[in-house]
Order: C-alpha cells, then structure tokens, then sequence
C-alpha cells in the first residue's frame, strides 16, 4: 500500500524542506500579536484582535545566515601522503585484477580451442600463451598488499 508521501520522488523532499523553510522565515514578517485575554491566558495571533489595544506587536529576531559546511573540500584540497599511498595501491590492484582477466580469458580461449581439436580427432596443442605452470609462477610471484 503506498501512502501519500512514498509516491513523492525523493528529490522533491528537499524542495518541499527548503520551501517549508522559506514559508516559516517570511511568517514574522507579517507580524506577531501578543495579548492578554479575560482569563488572563497570554495569546500570540498573527493577525491583531479586533477592539484589543493592549495587543502588542512582538518583534522576532531574525535567524542566523545559514553558513556553508566545513568539511566540503575546496579546489585546492590535495588528499594526504597516506591517501595517496591507498590509492596507488588499490590502482595495483586494479591494473593486476584487469591483467589477470585478460590472461584468463586468453586461456578459456585456449582450452576451447583444445576442445574443438579433441573433438575434430587432433592432438590439441598448447596455445600461443604461456604454459599453466609458468602463468602460475608469475602470478603468484606478484606481492599481493592486503592495505
């Protein structure tokens, strides 16, 4: 079951905030009335009452400006020495993860190809690639970081 507000895409959350809060900021602007009625109950009203001259008009202060957030970086921000040595890590790691793709899609490409020889009654011969045994030593000769 979908309530009112679930069919509102969320983008419009923050303009319906943000005009919320422009409607509240213009509300002392139009004046605030405060009085003492018989029972001796103090009423705020935004409109002044009629026949009441003791009704004051209160003066609200405005709010604060609203001041940018600090931790958005400025242009130029530069990230730090231990930042840096992250990245080019997970950069490694990456340029390894792509290499080691590619060595594995040029074996699958191998192994169908010995496939189709046994198939078509040929001996299958090993591919243009490196043997298993020295993929296997060079793989495993990579320093892998676990930072």
């Amino acid at each position: 079951m979908q309530t009112f507000l679930s069919r509102i895409p969320r983008g419009n959350f923050v303009r319906l905030g943000l005009l919320v809060a422009a409607l509240a900021a213009s509300l002392p602007a139009a004046g605030v009335y405060r009085y003492t009625d018989a029972d001796g109950n103090v009423v705020y009203t935004d409109r002044p009452p009629a026949g009441r001259p003791d009704a004051d008009r209160v003066r609200i202060a405005p709010p604060p400006p609203v001041q940018p957030p600090r931790s958005v970086p400025t242009p130029d921000w530069q990230p730090s020495p231990a930042q840096r040595a992250r990245d080019e890590r997970i950069n490694e790691r990456i340029t390894l993860q792509e290499e080691l793709r590619r060595e594995l899609l040029q074996a699958q490409e191998h192994l169908e190809q010995a496939r189709e020889a046994l198939e078509a009654g040929r001996v299958p011969r090993p591919g243009g690639g490196a043997s298993a045994a020295s993929w296997c030593r060079r793989a495993c000769a990579r320093p892998i970081s676990t930072g």
